[in-house]
């Protein structure tokens, strides 16, 4: 079926805005679960974008609604997948930050230690 027939267009003006606008929000939702950092706007306009695109290639309500569920177990999936590679990498990167930050702490307190705390000692800071 083509996207201009009108037996494939029918379902499509037959489905509420407030069902697809729902849909979006559950959409949103999953990208919440495995993104959190993410700004609620860039989720909700990346669900928005994602369920456009399925509900415009699907042939039928089904179709939209099967597709929409195997796409997001699809990317829970995914997801998963690659958060447990990462996590590795993850906790090594952590300790990493941690020894350069403490390595740059030495350094300026061997630098400037002395005439940090002369300042100190000289200003209401320290009192």
């Amino acid at each position: 079926m083509s996207s201009t027939d009108p037996s494939s267009a029918s379902w499509r003006s037959d489905v509420a805005q407030s069902y697809r606008s729902s849909e979006v929000r559950s959409i949103a939702t999953v990208l919440a679960e495995l993104e959190p950092g993410a700004t609620s706007a860039s989720k909700t306009m990346l669900a928005m974008r994602f369920e456009e695109s399925i509900f415009k290639a699907a042939s039928s309500l089904d179709d939209y609604k099967k597709t929409i569920e195997k796409r997001l177990k699809k990317l829970r999936k995914h997801y998963s997948k690659q958060q447990e590679s990462s996590k590795g990498s993850v906790v090594d990167n952590a300790d990493l930050t941690r020894e350069k930050e403490r390595l740059l702490e030495n350094e300026l307190i061997e630098t400037f230690g002395a005439k940090i705390m002369y300042i100190v000692e000289k200003s209401d800071i320290g009192a």
